[in-house]
């Protein structure tokens, strides 16, 4: 019987500067992004930009809807959808 692989993850490290926190996987590029003292607003414009399909549908319709993304990241997407759009 064989034994699996063990997949070594990258380290994960925080940071801040002024009023932000930055996710960081094994390098000082920024992974994730958020607003200390507004966690759940989105900070990066990529980010933002990821939900302009906003811009299509009723706002009528995006409560109660529901989200699937593939991949979680820092999961600003995830935060943002649940609870400002209260999407489940």
């Amino acid at each position: 019987m064989s034994r699996k692989k063990t997949v070594e993850l990258p380290e994960v490290n925080f940071s801040e500067d002024g009023d932000s926190r930055y996710l960081h996987l094994a390098s000082p590029w920024i992974q994730g992004s958020m607003l200390i003292k507004k966690p759940y607003d989105i900070e990066l414009e990529y980010v933002q930009r990821m939900m302009a399909w906003l811009l299509f549908m009723p706002p009528t319709e995006v409560a109660g809807a529901h989200a699937m993304q593939l991949g979680l990241g820092a999961g600003t997407i995830t935060k943002f959808c649940y609870k400002k759009l209260k999407m489940t």
